[in-house]
């Protein structure tokens, strides 16, 4: 496979040796290695152990390592990581190391990849489809308003729009330019609570940044019609994903070849409607923002 693969570990060595294995199946002939350092001294070890695995990748490819000495945390070492990554390459797939992944997802990311690669409209293509059978698709594909992050791919020229500090989100909350991006009360102060919050880093988190950086710049993301990637990350080591939920431990199934393409790039509102409320609108996010609303004062 030519596409260039990222691979982002920190501490979990198990986990890590998994999606090696996984690599093996399509041999990338490039991989970029992002990986942050230790929390603490117990860190240390399982930090070792788990960036000695990468010397066990023995097909014929090119290894690039961007490897921190200390800890960055999740936000900071995936953008340094991959504004690293995209000062070398035009476009990529992004894995993260807790990851099930069905094969056919890299082939779907490379056809994807290419076939939109000057549609400036697409921002990003995911692995994941959270539908859960409540909508029928009848194309290989769908278009999203939102990011999926749990393996991913991009181009540079997405990338470049990202901005981590979201520096002019008091301003657009001010001139409600998110309100007009945005239908539904309920939908518009969800997100609007979402980025104060990211804004603040009090929910310290680049994929709502990015998600932001797509609702703002008016772009979609390309969804498989099924999930291809399944999240097993709670437990031990997890960072983000500490409590189960419905998204987590989907199974990752085949999609098939060739696949059936959609006559418009445009967003499928009904499908967004169905994953806001298996990913987003859940009784547990919408206490915590409550909770965290009451505790903190507003931007």
């Amino acid at each position: 496979m030519k596409t260039p693969i990222v691979l982002i570990i920190y501490h979990r060595p198990e986990m890590v040796s998994s999606i090696i294995q996984s690599l093996r199946e399509v041999k990338p002939t490039k991989i970029f290695v992002i990986a942050d350092g230790p929390k603490n001294e117990s860190d240390v070890e399982r930090c070792k152990e788990t960036r000695v695995l990468i010397e066990s990748i023995d097909w014929k490819c090119k290894i690039f390592k961007n490897y921190s000495s200390k800890n960055l945390g999740l936000r900071k070492r995936v953008v340094t990581g991959l504004n690293w990554v995209f000062s070398k390459v035009d476009r990529a797939i992004i894995l993260e190391d807790d990851l099930v992944i069905n094969k056919s997802f890299y082939k779907f990311c490379e056809q994807m990849l290419e076939k939109y690669k000057n549609n400036s409209k697409i921002i990003s293509i995911a692995g994941n489809n959270f539908l859960f059978g409540e909508h029928r698709i009848r194309e290989s594909y769908f278009f999203s308003r939102y990011i999926y992050s749990w393996g991913w791919a991009t181009w540079r020229r997405s990338w470049k729009l990202y901005k981590d500090e979201m520096g002019k989100w008091p301003q657009e909350k001010r001139q409600g330019i998110l309100k007009k991006k945005i239908n539904g009360l309920g939908r518009y102060l969800y997100w609007t609570k979402i980025f104060d919050l990211t804004y603040r880093r009090i929910i310290d988190s680049w994929a709502y940044c990015f998600v932001y950086t797509s609702f703002i710049h008016d772009k979609l993301t390309i969804v498989p019609s099924v999930n291809l990637v399944s999240n097993v990350g709670t437990g031990r080591g997890a960072t983000h994903t500490s409590v189960k939920s419905r998204a987590l431990y989907v199974d990752a199934k085949n999609i098939n070849f060739p696949l059936r393409h959609p006559k418009k790039v445009e967003q499928d509102s009904v499908a967004d409607s169905i994953t806001e409320k298996t990913l987003y609108f859940t009784p547990r996010i919408i206490t915590g923002l409550v909770l965290r609303s009451l505790l903190q004062k507003g931007i």
